[in-house]
């Protein structure tokens, strides 16, 4: 992950099929990736961090998860 202040640093989407989606990803835009289990894969090279999941992983909370970076939260706040 990069470490931009004040930026989004992480994503993780939905997704139904990984070997589908990694495919497709992979093919259409090259991005590699890296299993985390079968329901659970980050990827890479996308100019952002991300990943998707099936909605079964332990990170899953049914939606788009959008990790923000902030080196100093009370300052944000």
């Amino acid at each position: 992950m990069s470490n931009k202040d004040n930026t989004i640093n992480y994503v993780e989407f939905p997704a139904t099929d990984i070997e589908g989606t990694k495919q497709f990803y992979s093919d259409a835009f090259r991005w590699e990736f890296v299993d985390y289990g079968p329901d659970d894969v980050s990827f890479h090279g996308a100019g952002i961090d991300g990943g998707f999941t099936t909605g079964t992983a332990p990170s899953s909370g049914n939606g788009v998860l959008i990790v923000l970076y902030c080196r100093n939260l009370e300052a944000v706040e």
